[in-house]
C-alpha cells in the first residue's frame, strides 16, 4: 500500500515554486535582454516557438496515468496497474519517435521554415533545434514519471522535483551567459535542467514506489480508454502550443524579432497568471477520479469544484487587479520602456482566462469521466480560427492583433462552449458555481483595484516607489476580503492555519 502525502503542504509548495519560478523569469529575462539584446532574445524566441510544436505530441501520459491507474488501484487490480503503466510507457516511446522525426523534419527545413529571420544564423538555428527537440523528448519520459509519482498521491516530491528543476536551470543558464555562449546558454540550461530533474524521477519511482511496468494481458477495454483519452489530450497540446505559439511565430515572420520579444514579454505575465491558479488543479486528480468512481452526481461534483475555485478566484483576482495597477510601472522597471505595450497585450490575454481559471477543477473532472474530446474539437476549432484571424489583424493593425485574435479564441471556447458542456452533460450548475465562487471576492478585487489605481497617476518613478504601491494594493485587498470578501468557514480556516504555524514557530 503506497502511503500518501499532504495535499495541502504540497499545494503550498506548488505556490513557492510557482513564486520562485516567476521571481526567476522576472530576474532572469533582464539579464537575457541585457547580455543577448532584443534582436538575439527575439530570434531565440522564434525558433523555440516552431520546436516547441513537437509536443502536441504528448498525449497527456500523466493525466492518462492518473486516471487509470488509480482507477485500478481503488479496485484492488495490482495487475491492471502494472497493465496501465506498460501500455502508457510504449505511448510515450511511440510519442518520442516521432518527435525524432518532427525534428528531423524541422532541421532539414529550417531555412525554408523560418525564413529571412535567420538569414546567415542557420547552423545557429539547427545547434539550437538539436538541443531543443532532445529537451522535448526528455519532457516526454519526464511527464510519464511525473504521472507516476503523482498516481502514488507523492504531492510533496513532485512539487520538490519541479522547485529543484526550476533553480538548477536557473543557475546553469546564467553561469553559461556569463561565459559568453550567447543564445546557447538558454537551451543548454534548459536541456541540463530537465535532464538532471527526470534522472531523479527515474530513481524515486522504482527505488521508493517500486514502479513496476509488466504486460499482464490484453485489455482491448483498456487500450481504448488510454487511446480516447490520449488523443483528446494531444489534440488539447495542440490547442494550447498554437494559442501560445502561433502569435510569435506570425509576429516575427510578418513583424521581426524586435516584436516577439515585446510579446513574449507579455506572454510570461499570461504564463504566471495561469499558473497561479492551476498549480493546484492537477493536485486534485486523484481525489476527483475517486469521486467520479464512487457514482457523484453533478450536484457533487459542483460543490467540490466551488472550495478551490474561491481560493482560485483570491488569488486571480488579486494577480489581475495588481497588474492593471502596477503592470505598466513594473515592465517599465524590468525591460523598459521599450516594451510597454507588454502590458496591454498581457490584458488581452489574462481577461479571458479568469473564468475557466477558478473553474479549473472541471478539467479533472472531464479527466476522470474520460469526457476531454468534446473540448478538444471545441479548441482546436477555435484555435484554426484564431491563426487566420492573428494572421489579417497583424497584417492590418499590427502588434495588437495578435492577443485581440486569441482573446475572441479563449471567449468563445473556454468560456462559452465549456461552460454550455459542463452544463449539458456533465450536469455541473455553472449558474451557481460562478454565483458562489465571484461572492464577495470579485467585488473586492474592483474595488481594491480601483481605490489603488490613482497611484499610478503619480510621477514617482523606481524600485521603491513600485514595492510601496503594491504593499498598499496588497493591504487594501486583503482588509476588503477580510471584512467583505470571505465567509465564516474560510475565516476559520485561516486562523486555524497562523494558529498553528505561529505555534510550531513558539515551539521551535
Amino acid at each position: 500500500m503506497i502511503k500518501s502525502q499532504s495535499r495541502i503542504t504540497g499545494v503550498i509548495i506548488s505556490y513557492i515554486s510557482t513564486a520562485i519560478r516567476a521571481l526567476s523569469k522576472l530576474l532572469i529575462t533582464p539579464i537575457y535582454i541585457r547580455i543577448l539584446g532584443l534582436d538575439d532574445y527575439g530570434f531565440y524566441q522564434y525558433i523555440f516557438s516552431i520546436a516547441s510544436y513537437v509536443m502536441i505530441l504528448d498525449f497527456g501520459i500523466s493525466s492518462v496515468i492518473n486516471s487509470f491507474s488509480i482507477k485500478c488501484r481503488e479496485k484492488g487490480d495490482n495487475d491492471g496497474v502494472e497493465n496501465v503503466m506498460f501500455y502508457t510507457l510504449v505511448f510515450s516511446c511511440v510519442a518520442a519517435l516521432v518527435i525524432v522525426v518532427f525534428g528531423i523534419a524541422i532541421f532539414a527545413g529550417a531555412p525554408i521554415i523560418f525564413g529571412d529571420t535567420i538569414n546567415g544564423r542557420v547552423g545557429l538555428t539547427r545547434k539550437l533545434l538539436v538541443l531543443m527537440i532532445s529537451e522535448l523528448i526528455m519532457l516526454m519520459f519526464q511527464h510519464y514519471f511525473e504521472g507516476v509519482i503523482l498516481a502514488a498521491e507523492k504531492y510533496i516530491t513532485l512539487r520538490g522535483i519541479d522547485l529543484i528543476q526550476i533553480l538548477f536551470r536557473c543557475i546553469i543558464t546564467i553561469l553559461l551567459l556569463y561565459s559568453n555562449i550567447g543564445v546557447m546558454s538558454i537551451a543548454i540550461g534548459d536541456f541540463l535542467g530537465v535532464g538532471i530533474c527526470l534522472g531523479f524521477e527515474v530513481f524515486y519511482c522504482f527505488n521508493k514506489i517500486d514502479l513496476k511496468i509488466k504486460y499482464h494481458y490484453k485489455d482491448r477495454e483498456l487500450l481504448r480508454g488510454i487511446a480516447k483519452l490520449a488523443i483528446a489530450l494531444c489534440l488539447q497540446s495542440i490547442i494550447s502550443f498554437l494559442n501560445s505559439s502561433i502569435d510569435k511565430y506570425v509576429l516575427g515572420r510578418y513583424l521581426g524579432t524586435v516584436a516577439v520579444t515585446i510579446y513574449s514579454v507579455a506572454l510570461t505575465f499570461s504564463i504566471f497568471f495561469d499558473e497561479i491558479s492551476t498549480a493546484i488543479q492537477r493536485l486534485y486528480l486523484p481525489q476527483v477520479i475517486k469521486l467520479v468512481a464512487s457514482g457523484a452526481d453533478g450536484k457533487t461534483l459542483t460543490d467540490f469544484v466551488i472550495v478551490p475555485g474561491r481560493y482560485q478566484m483570491v488569488l486571480c483576482g488579486g494577480a489581475l487587479g495588481g497588474f492593471i495597477v502596477l503592470g505598466r510601472q513594473f515592465i517599465e522597471l524590468w525591460t523598459g520602456k521599450e516594451t510597454l505595450d507588454a502590458w496591454v497585450i498581457a490584458l488581452f490575454l489574462m481577461v479571458p482566462s479568469v473564468l475557466p481559471l477558478i473553474q479549473n477543477v472541471c478539467l479533472s473532472i472531464l479527466t476522470a469521466l474520460n469526457k476531454r474530446m468534446f473540448r478538444s474539437c471545441v479548441l482546436g476549432s477555435m484555435a484554426i480560427a484564431n491563426l487566420f484571424v492573428t494572421i489579417f489583424l497583424v497584417k492590418k493593425i499590427g502588434l495588437m492583433g495578435a492577443p485581440i485574435g486569441t482573446c475572441i479564441s479563449l471567449i468563445l471556447g473556454n468560456n462559452i462552449a465549456m461552460n454550455l458542456y459542463y452544463k449539458k452533460v456533465i450536469g455541473i450548475d455553472v449558474i451557481r458555481l460562478f454565483k458562489c465562487v465571484l461572492k464577495g471576492i470579485l467585488p473586492c478585487a474592483v474595488v481594491a483595484t480601483v481605490v489603488t489605481y490613482p497611484l499610478t497617476l503619480v510621477k514617482a518613478h523606481g524600485l521603491i516607489w513600485f514595492a510601496a504601491d503594491g504593499i498598499v494594493f496588497c493591504i487594501v485587498y486583503f482588509v476588503l476580503l477580510w471584512f467583505f470578501g470571505f465567509n465564516s468557514v474560510e475565516k476559520n480556516k485561516i486562523q486555524e492555519r497562523v494558529l498553528l504555524l505561529l505555534r510550531k514557530m513558539g515551539g521551535k
